[in-house]
């Protein structure tokens, strides 16, 4: 009858699958068997996901409807434009713990209009609306939900307060209680600059955090706004066969693909560097660049940069250290896609260095920020999500100027890797076979394509599109590209 059911995981089929009245709605799911059949009075709704080595069969009164998620997924009240009647006004520029907006504010915590006390000067104001939320030293939150999983861009705006102190107030970004990225500013006040994080999700109800830090160079009022949340995924539908990206079972496997990083645990170097002393500044052969000036170089187990064993190495027994500097090298990766970049990390045993930051930026960009909660640690690891594309990259690790300056200030840097995120799909061909008096909704976003498509056993030529195809009907701006007639050209 009106009945639905969701496949929302991959499914492999050992038999042949009959629709025969509802819907069978694969989100997000993978079919890989024998045949569907879709009877009259049946739906197949392919919605995120595809099918794979199977053919379609859509009989008499039967439908195929292809749809996919918006490319942008809402976080609800984003923009913080929607509160509670009369928490704004003209005299009431800012409210602590405001109702309404579907986030939760702690005390410490709420939203602003531009020319409110937290942005008196208008090179502070937002251009999103006229609503942003601040966050001091607390946490807000709100949850959002996915109807497929995949990876997505969360993309924000944020500002400093024109004053305070503000630009020592860092503040973590979390899903689910996990640090995806950190917001720092450089030592400076500053206007709304966008920032947009890579980051794997499954289908769900999620929670996402904005955590205001405890400052080293704490003044209570320190401030950063944040405003324009929005997720922006990509379109995942799959149908049929490609050559390489489509087609085939679909499975995820862990990130074991291990690329090479040059010298990654730092344990390769000129002879004689260590001669005089348990530590060198920009040493030589290593396969990285080191900035001068005393900034960066490396060090081993028991020097002064560790002289307590909390703080040593369990990677063999040389690290990097970054103090006001950097340290370089270039990476070649062999396949676009999602990618893991791992290290360790540890503060120097004093010279206040849980105050040093630092930034690590693949091809200038920063994709994470490595903070130390204001206390010293030995090492650490992190992994950060990374899109790379096909080619030559530079990985730097650049360190900050400390709101709490010292120049001994010192971070350690080990074990360096990058490990790629295998998706595995084997060869497989589908086909579609339409009856007269069948129908095909296509929603779809991507152009799909398919090896071949009947229509009353007669072969289709060029694409399906919209109009009538034989003696089925076919709806939507979507579309669905095959082999006969026509020329398909896949670029990489």
């Amino acid at each position: 009858g009106e009945g639905c059911l969701t496949l929302t995981q991959p499914l492999v089929a050992s038999g042949p699958v009959t629709v025969e009245q509802g819907t069978l709605r694969l989100a997000e799911a993978w079919f890989a068997g024998e045949t569907i059949t879709v009877q009259a009075g049946g739906t197949l709704e392919l919605g995120g996901g595809g099918i794979s080595n199977a053919a379609i069969l859509v009989a008499a009164g039967g439908t195929l409807h292809l749809t996919e998620a918006p490319s942008e997924t809402e976080v609800p009240n984003g923009s913080f434009e929607s509160y509670t009647a009369g928490q704004l006004s003209a005299t009431v520029k800012h409210r602590y713990q405001p109702t309404g907006t579907g986030w939760t504010f702690p005390s410490t915590c709420g939203i602003q209009t531009n020319g409110s006390g937290f942005s008196s000067d208008p090179v502070y104001y937002t251009t999103n609306g006229g609503v942003t939320a601040f966050v001091k030293q607390g946490t807000i939150q709100r949850d959002f939900t996915l109807t497929r999983g995949g990876t997505y861009r969360l993309a924000f705006e944020q500002a400093t307060r024109n004053g305070y102190s503000s630009w020592a107030r860092n503040v973590d970004v979390k899903i689910d209680g996990v640090t995806i990225y950190t917001v720092t500013h450089g030592g400076e006040l500053h206007g709304f600059r966008p920032v947009e994080i890579s980051v794997p999700l499954t289908a769900g109800t999620h929670a996402l955090a904005f955590e205001g830090l405890y400052s080293a160079y704490e003044n209570a009022n320190a401030t950063v706004l944040i405003d324009a949340v929005r997720l922006i995924g990509g379109p995942v539908l799959r149908f049929g066969f490609d050559g390489e990206t489509q087609g085939g079972r679909f499975a995820e496997v862990e990130a074991e693909t291990p690329l090479a990083v040059t010298n990654s645990s730092f344990e390769h170097y000129a002879a004689n560097t260590f001669a005089s002393q348990s530590h060198t500044y920009a040493p030589a052969e290593t396969g990285w660049s080191f900035s001068g000036n005393n900034t960066s170089g490396i060090q081993t187990n028991g020097s002064a940069f560790s002289s307590d064993p909390a703080y040593y190495t369990t990677n063999g027994g040389v690290t990097a250290f970054v103090r006001e500097g950097a340290i370089q090298t270039t990476l070649f990766v062999e396949q676009d896609g999602l990618h893991v970049l791992s290290f360790e990390q540890a503060t120097r045993n004093g010279y206040s260095s849980w105050a040093r930051e630092v930034e690590v930026r693949i091809d200038g960009v920063t994709v994470h920020t490595i903070t130390h909660g204001g206390e010293y640690h030995g090492f650490l690891p992190a992994a950060v999500p990374v899109s790379l594309t096909r080619g030559a990259h530079t990985l730097a690790f650049v360190g900050l100027v400390s709101p709490y300056e010292n120049s001994a200030a010192t971070v350690l840097i080990d074990a360096v890797s990058l490990k790629r995120l295998n998706t595995v799909r084997p060869e497989g061909l589908s086909a579609l076979y339409l009856s007269t008096g069948s129908t095909v909704v296509l929603e779809n976003t991507s152009a799909l394509y398919l090896e071949t498509i009947y229509v009353d056993g007669v072969r289709h030529t060029g694409a399906l599109r919209a109009g009538l195809s034989g003696g089925a009907t076919v709806l939507g701006g979507g579309r669905i590209l095959t082999a006969g007639g026509g020329t398909v050209m896949m670029l990489r």
